[in-house]
């Protein structure tokens, strides 16, 4: 309970630190918090929604296609990142990021892009994502985004990255060369 209470304080500018900060400079404290989000799945939305919300009514949240000054406008600026490459991730931006003009940056594993066979996307998630479960174990509707998904985040302005196993030449080619993809995460 402490260490999620210092979380909190840390994230709303209560902690001692951020407090001691302020009380020496004059100024707030000004750092970037990095958000990782895995999958949301759609029972869980509108939580997911009051959450960037009350995030998005009291901290700036960072374009990851523009340029950064590292935090150093003042106060608590916010990044949000998606892991994985799950369908529920695109629902989640459309649903609630989109609306706000919230944009993240997704992580795609890119063998997972085009896999359209939902065992072997649950035997992949059950080998690379979740390696201690067993691939019966994963959800069902637990699927992976196609290029579609991503090309429609990459038109909504949201950004995507190469995730873990392949060389980001091959996310780039799976996006028929589009813009948005770096080179790794």
């Amino acid at each position: 309970m402490l260490r999620l209470r210092y979380a909190v304080g840390n994230l709303l500018g209560t902690s001692p630190v951020t407090k001691a900060f302020r009380a020496v400079t004059g100024q707030p404290m000004s750092y970037i918090k990095v958000l990782a989000y895995h999958d949301v799945p759609y029972a869980c939305i509108a939580q997911f929604q009051a959450h960037i919300r009350f995030l998005w009514s009291r901290y700036k949240f960072i374009d990851p296609r523009q340029p950064t000054n590292g935090g150093t406008s003042g106060g608590i600026q916010i990044l949000l990142t998606f892991d994985d490459g799950f369908k529920s991730n695109k629902v989640a931006a459309e649903e609630v990021l989109n609306p706000l003009g919230v944009k993240a940056v997704f992580f795609v594993p890119t063998a997972a892009v085009g896999m359209d066979d939902p065992e072997e996307e649950r035997r992949f998630v059950a080998r690379q994502i979740f390696p201690r479960s067993r691939a019966d174990a994963i959800p069902k509707g637990l699927r992976f985004m196609d290029r579609r998904d991503l090309l429609d985040l990459l038109r909504a302005g949201h950004v995507a990255r190469q995730h873990g196993q392949l060389q980001p030449a091959r996310l780039r080619a799976k996006l028929g060369g589009k813009r948005g993809c770096a080179p790794k995460h």
